[in-house]
């Protein structure tokens, strides 16, 4: 089974410990225990009730079958052909069979069918005992146990001879999170492709449920393991139960599941699974005025309830019913396909649970009595309900929520199911004086295949060789709806470009506007369609993009080199979105006027469309759309193959045309909301590092200031300092000057002389930056010249000079939106790097030992290898290491990372923090049980990286993790 959706929670050792009595496999870390264990779905529906694709199509035992792995590439209206020797496999042994019979009553029959489709019990064991054999070489993991759990088929006792093995592997550590899933099959996928054992490998990791398929090579079977589908287990032991009670329920069974791979029902679309055809014989079952079973709700009356959520699992392995129905496997079986032949789909709901016939509409308005659980689940625990938008509603019989007949999403094969249950009930009825044997011959045989009837004649404008002829105006037979830009939009989106820009002093041209818009468009457009008008839109590779024969009523793929599309020769490739356009019901008609003007009017419009899904009527279509932009517009084409007043015409001019604009005037306006909040979001933390930098040169103005000896040049400092904090200052417009004329007054104090304009009085403005002054002559204690700096670089071992420079991580929109070092940020990080590195150079000769003044070069080197022609972010990174390492310098030893040389990429000091605070407490042992710090400070909104205040912040929790000696 599908997992459980909204809030609910997959329960493993609850649903495993109702498994008590199945056959499982320990791992070679267990003891062996027995559990056998159950499905009833070789083809496990899912819990949305939507169809799982395969990546791949699974290899049955038959070694004559080819091209296993191929996969459909049509139109989803279109079934492709069953593979006639895959149907012949199985096929043409049964018939021989059913022929060589003398009296072909039921019983003779019935027992040479199950032999010859059915293999042998021991033949499964053996079997699955290779199997598991093989799979314990690649399963095992260190001191984490696990067991192997066959289901399926397989369990639930109606395997055939071409049927493959599922599997669940549960380990005693399992996550249950997907990324974690899919992890692992990585992990057994490379071991099974070094074990050779297994080959034919697929990995399944778009399915609700990931799975592993590879093919056992010694026995040739189709394996699908899978790490998280527990239910699925279950299901396989209550079908068991169920054709164990009746024997007659398990050879109809068996009849109905082989008579629907004949008949087109279980199809490589897999858009009806054997899972579904057992529900609905179950149904039918319970529905007859004299029932053969009870309904499950009656079942499990008496039996200890297994809790899976709001869900109840229980029933009883022996099934005790006493039921008057003495019909015989022909008139259960004609009746079965009669009961569904006139069975209205649309209006009535399969629900083995409920047990007797209900509306699907009695659902809705919440009339079905036994359905409380049901209900109280979504009302009261929030689970999602049932999906009623599909065209075959079958109730899973304890999962309740979930619609398992909505894998039949296809109109085609709707009215391939509905054909199908005709004929076999014609073919019944023409058969009634015929030997047993021969009605299930010609059952199996005369069966009809659904033909798509065209509206009208098909007229080609297509030659026979499949070229275009030149007279023909190919754009003719698309329909074309082209949207121009609107002013307010493209006003709009200057606003938006203007909120993103960082250099002031940059232009923002017509042609950028327009084309900035061309590109939303696109987007918006997509996401429209998806969300408010509820469609679905498929991309269409580029090998199979509609370079197409047009018709008047089809659609067929050509080569590239033979394109009939309507789009123009001059629009690139790249630059035209192909896509499937489909639709169920229409969620526009009758409805009040759009209005987004927010995120939250436009929340509130998708939930109004989700809302009125069940309320309007279907409006069905499927549709491949061309979408590009041209000549500052854009094209949406539709091939003209439709009535003039079908489905995609009607939701064209009806939905589609009459509410866009307003839609995507309201993911404009959505957009510019954003941009704005990003923009005041980066002037916040822009003033936070323009602040932090202003109180770390206040901090060492105050250290230098009474070091100097001259009295006036002090009183002359103090008024600057004086000044230049003043709150006035603190603006916009002023702190990057500021900030400036800190740096510089902190260099000439380090120098021990004051320069202009620092040796006067500060004056009411403050003068330009250009009037500063650099020291003339080198300060006192700065002993390393550059000369002798160089040599220190030379000197570094040969070990230290292959040290590659460690990369640096680019920041989250490098690659569309970075200016890569040419925003205003990144001089900014540049100036205050220069004044860092000032600094470093005057405290180096601070180090005693040789090697720690190695070690330090070689992280100034390292370090500004990041130019300007990085981003901003890496800048950042670079600076908080510097200034980190400046305050060891200060210490006069180096401590923490730079007791090492570079050999990781630099990470962000942020990150660092959070790692030391996940596993070290913040505070010293102290005996105050003081030291939940760390989980504070780690949750604490940090600036971006280059605000190199925060390391007064994280200086305990560097320091507890051992990445500082002493303090």
């Amino acid at each position: 089974m599908g997992i459980v959706q909204g809030k609910q929670r997959k329960k493993y050792p609850t649903v495993l410990s109702a498994m008590a009595d199945d056959q499982q496999q320990a791992g070679p870390s267990n003891q062996p225990e027995q559990q056998p264990k159950d499905d009833g779905k070789e083809q496990k529906p899912q819990g949305d009730g939507k169809e799982q694709k395969p990546q791949g199509r699974k290899r049955k035992l038959s070694a004559k079958r080819q091209n296993t792995n191929k996969r459909n590439n049509g139109n989803s209206d279109t079934e492709v052909d069953p593979d006639p020797e895959k149907i012949r496999f199985l096929l043409d042994p049964v018939l021989n069979a059913l022929r060589s019979l003398l009296n072909g009553n039921e019983n003779e029959t019935m027992k040479a069918l199950i032999a010859t489709l059915q293999p042998s019990q021991i033949e499964i064991e053996m079997a699955l005992t290779k199997v598991k054999m093989d799979l314990d070489r690649v399963l095992g993991f260190p001191n984490n146990a696990y067991q192997i759990y066959d289901f399926g088929s397989i369990k639930s006792g109606l395997a055939f001879r071409d049927s493959d093995l599922d599997f669940y592997i549960h380990y005693e550590r399992n996550s249950e999170s997907k990324q974690e899933q899919t992890k692992l099959i990585h992990i057994i996928h490379g071991r099974m492709l070094r074990d050779g054992t297994f080959h034919g490998l697929v990995k399944i990791l778009g399915a609700k449920v990931p799975l592993l398929r590879a093919i056992h090579g010694p026995t040739n079977l189709t394996c699908d393991i899978n790490f998280s589908n527990a239910r699925g287990c279950y299901n396989s032991k209550f079908i068991f139960a169920v054709t164990r009670f009746d024997p007659r329920i398990h050879k109809l069974a068996i009849i109905i599941k082989f008579w629907a791979k004949c008949a087109f029902l279980l199809t490589n679309h897999r858009q009806m699974n054997t899972y579904c055809i057992i529900m609905m014989l179950i149904f039918y079952l319970q529905t007859k005025k004299l029932p053969l079973l009870p309904a499950v709700q009656d079942l499990q009356k008496g039996v200890p309830r297994v809790a899976f959520g709001p869900w109840n699992l229980g029933y009883p392995k022996d099934i005790k019913f006493t039921s008057m129905n003495k019909e015989a496997i022909r008139m259960l079986l004609q009746n079965f396909f009669k009961y569904y032949s006139t069975f209205e789909f649309e209006k009535n709901l399969i629900s083995p649970f409920v047990g007797r016939l209900c509306a699907v509409e009695e659902m809705k308005q919440k009339k079905v009595r036994e359905l409380q659980p049901y209900y109280r689940a979504v009302e009261h625990q929030n689970y999602p309900e049932f999906n009623y938008g599909t065209q075959i509603s079958i109730q899973d019989p304890f999962e309740l929520n979930m619609n398992i007949g909505g894998v039949c999403n296809s109109a085609a094969h709707f009215e391939q199911i509905k054909l199908s249950f005709k004929t076999a009930h014609e073919v019944m009825c023409a058969n009634n004086s015929e030997p047993f044997s021969k009605v299930l011959e010609n059952l199996f045989t005369k069966t009809k295949r659904y033909q798509k009837q065209t509206k009208n004649a098909v007229v080609s404008v297509v030659s026979k060789n499949g070229t275009v002829p030149k007279t023909v105006d190919v754009s003719a037979h698309w329909r074309i709806c082209r949207l121009l830009p609107v002013e307010y939009e493209l006003f709009i989106v200057r606003q938006v470009l203007l909120a993103r820009k960082t250099d002031k002093e940059a232009i923002i041209t017509e042609r950028q506007i327009k084309d900035v818009w061309a590109d939303c468009m696109l987007d918006f457009i997509e996401d429209i369609l998806q969300k408010i008008y509820l469609c679905k839109v498929e991309p269409i590779k580029d090998a199979e993009r509609a370079s197409s024969k047009i018709y008047l009523c089809k659609v067929e793929p050509i080569k590239d080199a033979e394109r009939a599309s309507s789009v123009p020769n001059n629009i690139r490739k790249e630059g035209v979105r192909t896509f499937e356009l489909s639709c169920e019901r229409q969620v526009i008609f009758k409805r009040a006027r759009l209005q987004i003007n927010n995120e939250q009017e436009l929340n509130n419009e998708i939930a109004i469309s989700k809302n009125r899904w069940e309320m309007n009527r279907p409006l069905v279509f499927s549709s491949r759309v061309d979408m590009f932009k041209s000549n500052d517009a854009i094209e949406f084409h539709i091939p003209e193959e439709h009535h003039k007043n079908g489905s995609i015409r009607v939701f064209i001019e009806s939905c589609f045309l009459t509410q866009i604009r307003k839609c995507i005037k309201g993911y404009f306006k959505v957009m510019l909301y954003k941009a704005e909040e990003k923009a005041k979001a980066a002037l916040e933390t822009a003033a936070m590092e323009s602040e932090g930098q202003a109180q770390t040169a206040h901090a060492l103005l105050h250290e230098l200031i009474p070091n100097l000896r001259n009295p006036d040049e002090q009183e002359h400092a103090n008024r600057w300092l004086t000044k230049l904090v003043e709150p006035s200052l603190n603006v916009r417009n002023l702190r990057d000057k500021r900030n400036r004329f800190l740096m510089m007054l902190c260099i000439c104090l380090l120098s021990g002389h004051i320069q202009a304009p620092f040796n006067a009085a500060p004056v009411t403005k403050l003068p330009e930056v250009s009037s500063i002054k650099r020291p003339t002559f080198a300060p006192p204690a700065w002993h390393v010249s550059a000369a002798e700096w160089k040599d220190h670089l030379l000197l570094l071992s040969e070990l230290y000079k292959k040290l590659k420079i460690p990369a640096i991580r680019k920041c989250q929109s490098h690659v569309k939106q970075c200016t890569g070092g040419k925003d205003a940020r990144s001089t900014f990080l540049d100036k205050q790097f220069e004044f860092f590195l000032y600094l470093t150079k005057y405290y180096m000769h601070s180090l005693t030992s040789y090697a720690e003044l190695r070690i330090a070069c070689k992280w100034i080197e390292v370090l500004s290898q990041i130019d300007r022609n990085c981003c901003a972010r890496a800048k950042g990174i670079r600076n908080d290491h510097l200034l980190v390492l400046m305050s060891y310098l200060l210490q006069h030893q180096l401590m923490g990372p730079f007791r090492r040389l570079p050999t990781h990429p630099l990470e962000p000091l942020m990150e660092t923090a959070r790692k030391v605070a996940k596993n070290k407490p913040m505070n010293r042992s102290d005996g105050l049980g003081i030291n939940s710090g760390d989980d504070f400070l780690s949750q604490f909104p940090i600036p971006e990286e280059g605000a190199y205040a925060f390391i007064s912040l994280t200086s305990d929790l560097f320091e507890k993790a051992g990445l500082l000696i002493n303090s």
